[in-house]
């Protein structure tokens, strides 16, 4: 019972709070890409987000991620 009212309590103070993602450096998102299969040939940061030109299965991709490595875009470069 005591647990259980410690947790709501807990709950209440935590209301409101926005959790962000950690940052992570530009070559911890490359190797998350290299571990999906993707070779990274190329990376930049530009306004605070990571680019990478990358190859998969004979294609050039245009990959975008924020800075906690979450996807925002991802294209094959024609």
């Amino acid at each position: 019972m005591r647990s259980c009212l410690l947790a709501l309590i807990g709950l209440g103070f935590g209301a409101g709070l926005v959790v962000h993602a950690q940052d992570q450096p530009l070559a911890a998102c490359a190797s998350r890409l290299e571990s999906q299969g993707f070779q990274v040939i190329d990376r930049d940061v530009d306004d605070g987000l990571y680019e990478f030109e990358a190859l998969q299965a004979g294609q050039k991709w245009q990959i975008t991620m924020d800075r906690s490595c979450k996807l925002i875009h991802k294209s094959v470069d024609d």
